[in-house]
């Protein structure tokens, strides 16, 4: 990666880990609100500068993972885990197809402003579907399908109803759709 590619990636990270992201998606109760719980192995796909992955690390005081793409992101995250001594969270670098988790491996994944970015939903879906525990929990944020004050364009925009039934078709149960904010909505599958 160009060292510019990467120090722009850097800042981008950054102002993800705003206040006013968090303050928007309010990562702890939405993870609690999402059914996550004490003792679940979460995966956090995308994980940027892991707003979601340190709050539920912090609510499950269990293992807990971070994935991304972006080489920035894997060493902001890294840091960011050594800094607050979040010993249980592991930091996984991936190619966006494969997922190195085994079978029935993880109790619940978290997927923020990801699923916009997938061309290949279906294989994207099943490789969840293989990671997730029968019952276990998919939390996905994304943005609204129509003009929100930020975010992606709209044609590169997934709706909620979209989503709801890609993941019906990979296998999953609908448990909720709500929205979080003017920009975001949240779904909840259960595997």
């Amino acid at each position: 990666m160009h060292k510019h590619n990467y120090h722009d990636w850097q800042h981008h990270i950054e102002r993800l880990d705003s206040d006013a992201r968090k303050e928007e998606m309010q990562p702890e109760n939405t993870l609690l609100q999402s059914g996550l719980k004490a003792g679940d192995i979460f995966c956090d796909i995308g994980a940027g500068a892991g707003i979601f992955t340190f709050p539920a690390a912090l609510i499950t005081g269990a293992k807990t993972y971070a994935v991304d793409v972006s080489e920035a992101a894997v060493d902001y995250l890294r840091s960011k885990a050594q800094t607050l001594g979040a010993e249980q969270v592991e930091v996984i670098k991936a190619d966006g197809v494969v997922y190195p988790f085994e079978k029935d491996a993880i109790d619940f994944v978290a997927l923020v402003t990801v699923y916009h970015e997938i061309h290949e939903r279906p294989p994207f879906v099943e490789s969840l579907k293989h990671m997730l525990k029968p019952g276990g929990r998919l939390m996905m944020i994304d943005f609204k399908a129509d003009e929100t004050p930020g975010g992606p364009p709209i044609a590169h925009r997934v709706s909620a109803n979209e989503a709801v039934a890609d993941f019906k078709a990979g296998g999953f149960r609908h448990i909720e759709t709500a929205s979080l904010s003017d920009n975001f909505y949240r779904i909840v599958f259960e595997a």
